[in-house]
């Protein structure tokens, strides 16, 4: 709706108050483009580091289930099961499966002095004594 002020000499100027200029949604769509660039490699990096995480918590709960079970019934000489990629169980110790499998193979294996965990998958190859 357009309002009149008097201008100089008493002429009538009429204001419109419309919507935004091109130039300014131009600038508003390049800050977001800038600000998108830099922040979503970030939010995609710390979602395989959580992964990552997430993995190796998951293998050190297996090795601690494993030699719960293990401390409990000391004349064991082998784990009722070794297969860990989807789960684990062992007696009343149970590790629930990841939400999200990054595992190729995971075992577990009774050697003297306790459990051992061998993996394969996002964090790389290895043991966990």
């Amino acid at each position: 709706m357009p309002c009149h002020e008097a201008g100089h000499f008493g002429q009538t100027i009429m204001k419109t108050h419309g919507g935004f200029t091109l130039i300014e949604l131009l600038i508003v769509i390049a800050i977001i483009g800038i600000l998108a660039v830099v922040l979503v490699p970030n939010l995609l990096n710390a979602r395989n580091v959580a992964t990552l995480r997430a993995e190796q918590i998951y293998l050190r709960n297996v090795m601690y289930a494993a030699n719960a079970y293990l401390s409990d019934n000391v004349l064991a000489s082998t784990l009722p099961n070794t297969d860990c990629v989807n789960g684990f169980s062992a007696g009343s110790y149970v590790v629930a499966p990841l939400a999200r499998t990054t595992l190729s193979s995971c075992t577990v294996q009774h050697v003297s002095g306790g459990a051992v965990v061998s993996y394969s998958g996002l964090s790389g190859a290895g043991q966990i004594p």
